[in-house]
Protein backbone atom coordinates (compact mmCIF):
# COMPACT_ATOMS: atom_id res chain seq x y z
CA UNK A 1 0.00 0.00 0.00
CA UNK A 2 1.12 3.69 -1.00
CA UNK A 3 0.71 6.83 1.40
CA UNK A 4 -1.83 8.09 -1.15
CA UNK A 5 -3.69 4.92 -1.43
CA UNK A 6 -3.25 4.35 2.48
CA UNK A 7 -4.04 8.67 3.04
CA UNK A 8 -7.30 7.67 0.51
CA UNK A 9 -8.48 4.82 2.30
CA UNK A 10 -8.33 6.34 5.80
CA UNK A 11 -10.63 9.04 4.49
CA UNK A 12 -13.36 6.77 2.68
CA UNK A 13 -13.98 4.90 6.03
CA UNK A 14 -13.81 7.96 8.17
CA UNK A 15 -16.22 9.69 5.42
CA UNK A 16 -18.44 6.27 5.59
CA UNK A 17 -18.39 6.40 9.52
CA UNK A 18 -19.47 9.92 9.56
CA UNK A 19 -22.50 8.92 7.14
CA UNK A 20 -23.84 6.51 9.61
CA UNK A 21 -22.80 8.97 13.20
CA UNK A 22 -27.30 9.68 13.04
CA UNK A 23 -28.44 6.26 12.60
CA UNK A 24 -29.51 4.38 15.84
CA UNK A 25 -28.50 0.88 16.99
CA UNK A 26 -31.31 -1.71 17.69
CA UNK A 27 -33.38 -1.25 20.94
CA UNK A 28 -31.62 -4.69 21.88
CA UNK A 29 -28.51 -2.92 22.11
CA UNK A 30 -26.21 -3.41 25.63
CA UNK A 31 -26.54 0.01 27.21
CA UNK A 32 -22.87 0.36 27.58
CA UNK A 33 -22.27 0.45 23.53
CA UNK A 34 -21.45 3.70 21.88
CA UNK A 35 -24.09 5.33 19.46
CA UNK A 36 -22.70 5.77 16.21
CA UNK A 37 -22.25 9.24 16.95
CA UNK A 38 -20.26 8.65 20.03
CA UNK A 39 -17.82 6.37 17.59
CA UNK A 40 -17.44 8.78 14.86
CA UNK A 41 -16.37 11.05 18.00
CA UNK A 42 -13.72 8.33 19.72
CA UNK A 43 -12.31 7.70 15.67
CA UNK A 44 -11.50 11.38 15.49
CA UNK A 45 -10.22 11.55 18.33
CA UNK A 46 -7.63 8.73 18.05
CA UNK A 47 -7.00 9.80 14.74
CA UNK A 48 -5.71 13.00 16.52
CA UNK A 49 -4.19 11.67 18.77
CA UNK A 50 -2.14 9.25 16.52
CA UNK A 51 -1.60 12.43 14.61
CA UNK A 52 0.06 13.96 16.95
CA UNK A 53 2.16 11.11 17.85
CA UNK A 54 3.65 11.22 14.23
CA UNK A 55 3.70 15.21 14.35
CA UNK A 56 6.03 14.83 17.22
CA UNK A 57 7.80 11.61 15.86
CA UNK A 58 8.28 14.12 12.79
CA UNK A 59 9.70 16.80 14.61
CA UNK A 60 12.48 14.74 16.56
CA UNK A 61 14.15 13.53 13.18
CA UNK A 62 17.16 15.78 13.31
CA UNK A 63 18.15 14.44 9.78
CA UNK A 64 15.86 13.13 7.74
CA UNK A 65 16.18 10.91 5.32
CA UNK A 66 15.22 11.83 1.98
CA UNK A 67 13.41 9.88 -0.41
CA UNK A 68 10.11 8.81 -2.73
CA UNK A 69 7.71 7.29 -0.89
CA UNK A 70 5.28 6.74 -3.41
CA UNK A 71 6.17 3.07 -3.57
CA UNK A 72 4.69 0.51 -0.99
CA UNK A 73 5.10 1.52 2.06
CA UNK A 74 7.48 -0.07 4.96
CA UNK A 75 4.72 -1.87 7.15
CA UNK A 76 5.14 -5.62 7.83
CA UNK A 77 3.42 -8.40 6.92
CA UNK A 78 1.13 -9.61 9.16
CA UNK A 79 1.10 -6.65 10.61
CA UNK A 80 -2.75 -6.45 12.31
CA UNK A 81 -2.94 -10.40 13.13
CA UNK A 82 -4.28 -9.64 16.24
CA UNK A 83 -7.10 -11.08 18.46
CA UNK A 84 -10.04 -8.31 17.15
CA UNK A 85 -12.64 -9.79 19.67
CA UNK A 86 -10.04 -8.89 22.58
CA UNK A 87 -9.67 -5.49 21.06
CA UNK A 88 -13.79 -4.96 20.99
CA UNK A 89 -13.29 -5.37 24.44
CA UNK A 90 -10.68 -3.27 25.53
CA UNK A 91 -11.77 0.39 27.13
CA UNK A 92 -10.68 3.45 25.06
CA UNK A 93 -7.33 5.26 25.23
CA UNK A 94 -7.14 8.01 27.58
CA UNK A 95 -7.88 11.14 25.90
CA UNK A 96 -10.14 8.91 23.57
CA UNK A 97 -13.26 8.84 24.94
CA UNK A 98 -16.32 9.85 23.02
CA UNK A 99 -18.76 12.56 24.87
CA UNK A 100 -22.18 11.53 24.71
CA UNK A 101 -23.12 14.95 24.01
CA UNK A 102 -20.93 16.29 21.10
CA UNK A 103 -22.35 18.38 19.42
CA UNK A 104 -22.70 18.43 15.25
CA UNK A 105 -20.43 21.85 15.68
CA UNK A 106 -17.47 20.41 17.66
CA UNK A 107 -17.96 16.85 15.47
CA UNK A 108 -17.15 19.00 12.07
CA UNK A 109 -14.56 20.84 13.63
CA UNK A 110 -12.60 17.93 14.83
CA UNK A 111 -13.21 16.42 11.72
CA UNK A 112 -12.00 19.26 9.62
CA UNK A 113 -9.11 19.88 12.14
CA UNK A 114 -7.84 15.71 11.90
CA UNK A 115 -8.29 16.39 7.41
CA UNK A 116 -6.61 18.90 8.02
CA UNK A 117 -3.27 17.89 10.05
CA UNK A 118 -3.63 14.62 8.63
CA UNK A 119 -2.93 16.23 4.82
CA UNK A 120 -0.28 18.02 6.17
CA UNK A 121 1.69 15.51 7.93
CA UNK A 122 1.49 13.44 4.88
CA UNK A 123 2.45 15.92 2.85
CA UNK A 124 5.39 15.91 5.26
CA UNK A 125 6.34 12.55 5.32
CA UNK A 126 5.84 12.10 1.31
CA UNK A 127 9.61 12.57 1.03
CA UNK A 128 11.59 11.23 3.76
CA UNK A 129 12.03 7.56 4.72
CA UNK A 130 10.45 7.30 8.43
CA UNK A 131 10.47 3.81 9.10
CA UNK A 132 13.01 3.81 11.63
CA UNK A 133 11.08 6.15 14.08
CA UNK A 134 9.06 3.94 16.00
CA UNK A 135 7.05 4.51 19.31
CA UNK A 136 5.39 1.55 21.60
CA UNK A 137 1.98 0.64 20.94
CA UNK A 138 -0.22 -1.28 24.35
CA UNK A 139 -0.62 -4.23 22.46
CA UNK A 140 1.07 -4.45 19.23
CA UNK A 141 5.14 -3.51 20.07
CA UNK A 142 7.09 -0.72 18.42
CA UNK A 143 5.47 0.36 15.59
CA UNK A 144 7.13 3.09 12.79
CA UNK A 145 5.80 5.76 11.55
CA UNK A 146 3.80 4.43 8.81
CA UNK A 147 2.75 1.40 10.91
CA UNK A 148 1.11 4.02 13.19
CA UNK A 149 -0.77 5.51 10.30
CA UNK A 150 -1.51 2.18 9.06
CA UNK A 151 -2.99 1.38 12.80
CA UNK A 152 -5.32 4.41 12.45
CA UNK A 153 -6.51 3.11 9.14
CA UNK A 154 -7.40 0.03 10.85
CA UNK A 155 -9.07 1.33 13.93
CA UNK A 156 -11.18 2.61 11.55
CA UNK A 157 -12.09 0.04 9.91
CA UNK A 158 -12.90 -1.62 13.04
CA UNK A 159 -15.25 0.71 14.50
CA UNK A 160 -17.03 0.61 10.78
CA UNK A 161 -17.24 -2.94 10.25
CA UNK A 162 -18.75 -3.03 14.18
CA UNK A 163 -21.33 -0.57 13.57
CA UNK A 164 -22.51 -2.17 9.94
CA UNK A 165 -23.00 -5.34 12.18
CA UNK A 166 -24.95 -3.58 14.85
CA UNK A 167 -26.99 -1.08 12.75
CA UNK A 168 -30.80 -1.16 12.42
CA UNK A 169 -31.10 -2.10 8.37
CA UNK A 170 -32.91 1.02 6.84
Amino acid sequence: MTLHELAAEHAGVRASLLALSDRKLPSAAVPETWTPRQVVHHVLLADRAIISLLERLFDKITAPVQADMSGPLPIRTGFFGYDRERVKTMAAVKGTEPDPAVSDENLRNIEAEVNSRYDALLLKSATHDLHASVFPHRFLGQLNFYEWLAFGLEHAKLHLQVLQNNLDPR
